[in-house]
């Protein structure tokens, strides 16, 4: 019977997946760019500029739109299908956008919803000219971010949440900068140096974490934590290899690396009967020097 074995060390947190990572980066991101993209555009920043409450209606437009987009693309099978999903559906999102963005300002500009139709088909109408193109390419910059976390599901492993992680933070940093050097002077929701700052600490926080991973296997591999040692998998042993394998993720990514090792929890049992403590294998893990060492031993 195999002891309970705990969380193999650095493995992020149940709740932190990949998808909402994404969702959680995506909604500031919209908020803060949504202004500085369309203030080059003089009707738009006619229908904003001086109109109490339109700032905050164009950030929830986007922003409501951008989680709609990331989320079909989150639904895709494969990393080409979610970068599509993003790119063509942000342009259909761009149009969108100009359509509800243009209503909702109506509303709060007049108080009352009467004109909200006319006003959204007007918006729709300009959309195709305006809103497709910058649909386009928010479609297409949101495709870095949904494709990483797609990657991250179609090829689980331990540091996958991290490199998510990593990766928002990167994303949100060069987002946040652009959108605020694009347009200097446009009204924003939220203040893209704040997305800075979070993009900042996401990526250094995601790549610490990464490296104190490695840290930690490297540390297993030369025996200091008792608790935990790397085994082979036996090549000449298939049910052996398959039944280790069975449920267990690799503790970093393969990239195309065979996963001959197993990470294996040592329980602190020790009693007459043993002559060793019992074991259960954890994580997956590529060792390809251990490898070579068991094939000779046979």
């Amino acid at each position: 019977m195999n002891p309970s074995t705990p969380p193999v060390p650095w493995s992020p947190p149940t709740w932190l997946t990949p998808d909402r990572i994404v969702l959680a980066a995506v909604v500031p991101f919209a908020a803060a760019a949504a202004l500085p993209a369309i203030w080059w555009i003089p009707r738009a920043r006619g229908a904003i500029e001086g109109k109490a409450g339109a700032v905050a209606v164009m950030a929830t437009s986007t922003a409501l739109l951008s989680v709609a987009l990331i989320r079909y693309a989150l639904r895709a099978t494969t990393h080409r299908g979610a970068w599509l999903r993003c790119v063509l559906g942000g342009a259909l999102a761009g149009v969108l956008n100009a359509g509800l963005s243009l209503a909702g300002i109506g509303v709060v500009r007049d108080g009352q919803g009467g004109g909200f139709f006319a006003d959204f088909c007007v918006g729709t109408f300009l959309g195709g000219v305006y809103g497709a193109p910058l649909g386009l390419g928010f479609g297409a910059w949101y495709a870095v971010l949904a494709g990483s976390a797609v990657r991250a599901r179609l090829d689980p492993s331990h540091d996958g949440p991290d490199r998510v992680l990593t990766t928002a933070g990167l994303w949100l940093l060069l987002g946040g900068a652009c959108a605020r050097l694009a347009w200097w002077e446009a009204p924003v929701a939220l203040s893209p140096w704040r997305i800075v700052a979070v993009g900042l600490g996401l990526a250094v926080l995601g790549a610490a974490r990464r490296c104190a991973r490695l840290a930690w296997l490297a540390r297993v591999a030369a025996g200091v934590d008792p608790r935990w040692q790397l085994d082979a998998r036996r090549s000449d042993d298939v049910r052996r290899s398959d039944d280790e394998a069975a449920g267990l993720l690799p503790l970093v990514r393969p990239g195309g690396r065979p996963q001959d090792g197993v990470l294996l929890y040592r329980a602190n049992r020790h009693d007459r009967y043993r002559s060793a403590s019992p074991s259960a294998p954890a994580a997956l893990t590529a060792l390809p020097g251990l490898a070579s060492q068991a094939e000779a031993d046979g």
